[in-house]
């Protein structure tokens, strides 16, 4: 059965456990790169097996990619490993060159030659773009507004937790049901708020706090519920976040890798999100 580009893809998981099973030997060297990483490491892995690392892990079932990987063979490979683990999420199934294509050249696969075809058009690179571009129109807007729907819990919890602390700031009073806690007459001790001194004068009841503090608190508990009603409501809806993921490094200016713009190009071409990884 033929298995094509789109399944040769590996999860940063994957890709950490062999970096990790690599550092372990006494013969591993902190400065090496992707090029060193693929000859020294990779293709003892892959030789006399035909097919990629990818492949070679995923053997009981390929993994569709979703997110293709543009970097450079000069970068140090635990650097390249760590911005990959800060950019994709654990389902996230990438597709790199150096573990998705069979690179041995022994014989007992294809060459690098038949496997980039003919034309740039034929490439495994624009195959993967093609079929991320694809899946993610068959989607329509659970592609196009994937990455923000996945964050916006986050940031209206952030924009929540904000406005709670308005009062804490302004009037050094952190709201509690009806009474106002005074954080210089409450401790946090176990998780419950108990009274430092019994004899402190009370803290003022809620509806004393001024009106933009209250208008805070109350925005902060409505926004709160609705970023907890979107958690929950993501849950049900399967977003796709197919985009490609371009990582610089200290080693090569981005723009001065020409396949890497040309990835980049076909990837805009075929309307296909591109991020640059958090190095």
């Amino acid at each position: 059965v033929d298995i094509w580009p789109e399944q040769w893809g590996v999860t940063v998981r994957q890709f950490r456990e062999l970096v990790d099973r690599c550092r372990s030997r006494p013969e591993w060297r902190a400065e090496t790169s992707m090029h060193d990483f693929v000859r020294d490491w990779v293709l003892p892995e892959t030789a006399g097996q035909g097919v990629g690392y990818a492949l070679l892990a995923n053997a009981g079932g390929p993994l569709e990619v979703n997110v293709m990987v543009s970097h450079s063979w000069n970068e140090n490979v635990v650097e390249f490993l760590e911005a990959l683990e800060r950019s994709v999420s654990g389902t996230d199934v990438m597709f790199i060159c150096a573990l998705g294509l069979f690179q041995n050249g022994d014989g007992s696969g294809p060459t690098i030659a038949e496997q980039l075809g003919t034309t740039a058009e034929e490439s495994p690179f624009s195959r993967v773009l093609e079929h991320i571009s694809r899946v993610g129109r068959a989607r329509g807007w659970r592609w196009r507004q994937g990455r923000f729907l996945q964050v916006l819990p986050t940031w209206l919890f952030i924009v929540a937790m904000t406005l709670y602390s308005v009062p804490l700031v302004a009037e050094r009073c952190l709201p509690y049901r009806a009474q106002c806690l005074h954080l210089d007459s409450a401790v946090i001790w176990h998780g419950f708020l108990a009274s430092r001194d019994k004899d402190a004068p009370a803290a003022p009841a809620m509806e004393e706090l001024t009106a933009a503090s209250k208008a805070c608190w109350l925005a902060s508990l409505a926004i709160g519920a609705i970023a907890l009603l979107c958690k929950l409501g993501l849950r049900c809806v399967r977003l796709y976040t197919g985009r490609m993921v371009a990582v610089p490094n200290r080693q090569d200016d981005l723009y001065s890798r020409l396949w890497c713009v040309y990835e980049i190009f076909t990837s805009t071409t075929k309307q296909v999100p591109v991020e640059l990884a958090w190095t």
